[in-house]
């Protein structure tokens, strides 16, 4: 009876000695990974931009100055800030209002397509740096089947709000091919461009 108490004790120490092993090395891990330093590299860039361009007056003035040609700042810019938690609306609204409805919606897919790129590459680096593979295994039973690869999941959940960062996660982190997750991106986001494009059209009419 004596050496069963024991032993259930001592195992009941060592519990959360393993709890503190695990978060050192998970700490460790994403101290070093490459894809979380990359990522908090375009928030940080994504949130001096917005700071830069209040400071700015906006992105009329830009517009204004150099019209089309103004593109090669707006797209990235859009792509820059849907990475982060800063809207991208307020580079895709002037694609819209200055290219008109079809070729704004275009621009704007186009943005928020590579953005779905590069966001899945950044998160799958994490999630290999992190070894999420092996943590998957501790999580709930639900997130741990999260179908993740599902078409319905892969489009739909892309249309509520944030839903474009739990997607790209959720396919990076659960081993969905880059192929299938850019198809289906591909395939949700255009009639999220489509009807954003209607919105700015329709209200400049106004």
């Amino acid at each position: 009876m004596t050496s069963y108490a024991t032993a259930s004790s001592s195992s009941r120490s060592t519990r959360p000695d393993d709890f503190r092993a695990r978060r050192r090395s998970w700490l460790r891990s994403a101290a070093r990974s490459r894809g979380l330093r990359w990522i908090g590299y375009t928030v940080a860039l994504a949130g001096a931009a917005y700071l830069g361009l209040r400071f700015a007056g906006g992105l009329d003035p830009l517009v204004t100055r150099f019209g089309a040609a103004a593109i090669v700042l707006l797209l990235p810019l859009q792509t820059l800030l849907a990475l982060s938690p800063i809207p991208s609306q307020i580079a895709a609204i002037p694609i819209v209002l200055f290219f008109g409805f079809w070729a704004g919606a275009a621009l704007i897919w186009l943005g928020w397509f590579a953005t779905a790129a590069l966001q899945f590459l950044l998160l799958r680096r994490a999630a290999i740096d992190l070894d999420f593979t092996s943590a998957r295994a501790r999580l709930p039973r639900r997130l741990r089947n999260l179908p993740a690869g599902h078409p319905a999941f892969l489009v739909l959940v892309r249309w509520i709000p944030g839903g474009s960062h739990l997607v790209n996660g959720a396919a990076a982190a659960y081993g969905v091919s880059l192929q299938r997750h850019l198809a289906f991106a591909a395939l949700s986001i255009l009639p999220r461009a489509v009807f954003f494009a209607t919105v700015v059209s329709g209200l400049r009419l106004l």
